[in-house]
């Protein structure tokens, strides 16, 4: 899958930005694979990927998704429950 070939490369990448421009630049493969993990119904993976995200800088745009992955977990599992 080419999000973690894009992850995998990320330290070169991360290294890059930060010796050229001194920040970061977007890096839209998190976002690309929570959202195929959340579209599966994988909520638990999308919210890792999500947490990895903030983890190595690039919270753009993660908090908002990761709120609502928890909240769509919960759901689950309170179905489950029942």
């Amino acid at each position: 899958m080419m999000c973690y070939d894009d992850l995998a490369i990320l330290p070169i990448v991360r290294e890059y930005w930060l010796a050229r421009y001194n920040r970061l630049a977007r890096y839209p493969s998190f976002m690309r694979l929570a959202i195929l993990f959340e579209k599966r119904g994988e909520y638990s993976r999308a919210i890792e990927v999500c947490q990895m995200a903030i983890k190595e800088g690039f919270s753009e745009d993660v908090y908002g998704r990761i709120e609502r992955l928890i909240n769509k977990r919960a759901k689950e599992i309170e179905t489950d429950l029942l």
